[in-house]
């Protein structure tokens, strides 16, 4: 008997939203800073994040859907490849005793966590929306201050704080209910929007 790790009961939707903020924060903030370093004018960063929000929304999305279903397929496709194969009847009989209780074990720990032991496609495409919904949320964090400000160094510095905070919480619920550790998953997804940053900082500076 499969026995899952314990963690914080939580639903599938509250996963997808967490995994889909928590990316979302991390490419528009490295664009906006990109951006930020070679304009001046604040609509110029905005229209431009504004479209790899979009972009990566759409992205995630249908990534998310397409994963669900391939994986649906890969396992259609291993069991219409073990029917077809030659075997003695007893190889047949254990490895058929085998994926039968593989599968009830499996039933048991997806039932356990609200998840579908086979592809569902009302829950992929469910799960493909939170998930692109959850990336533009993200991805409008770094981008409200050049709103709100006169110029684009001041929508950078307080894109900055609210990018790294918000990175810090929804790092650490991701960690939290996801079994992993929640404080160093918290730090990764600073050193990763950190890196992004830097990263499209220096490149933007080539160009300028």
């Amino acid at each position: 008997m499969i026995k899952p790790p314990e963690q914080k009961a939580v639903t599938e939707p509250v996963i997808d939203i967490l995994v889909g903020i928590s990316d979302g924060l991390v490419v528009p903030f490295a664009l906006a800073t990109a951006v930020s370093r070679i304009t001046i004018n604040t609509m110029t960063v905005i229209g431009w994040t504004l479209a790899a929000i979009v972009v990566g929304s759409v992205s995630m999305a249908l990534g998310s859907y397409f994963a669900a279903k391939e994986d649906d397929h890969d396992l259609t496709h291993e069991q219409h490849l073990m029917e077809n194969l030659e075997l003695e009847p007893e190889v047949v009989s254990a490895i058929s005793e085998e994926t039968k209780q593989g599968q009830q074990q499996w039933e048991e720990l997806a039932a356990q966590y609200g998840l579908s032991p086979s592809f569902d496609a009302a829950k992929a495409r469910n799960s493909a929306f939170n998930i692109g919904l959850a990336y533009a949320f993200g991805g409008l964090i770094p981008l409200i201050p050049f709103f709100f400000t006169a110029s684009v160094q001041q929508g950078f510095k307080l894109s900055v704080i609210s990018t790294a905070i918000c990175l810090l919480v929804f790092g650490f619920l991701k960690g939290r209910y996801t079994s992993q550790n929640a404080i160093n998953t918290a730090f990764i997804h600073i050193l990763r929007g950190a890196t992004a940053a830097v990263a499209a900082y220096v490149v933007a500076g080539l160009f300028t």
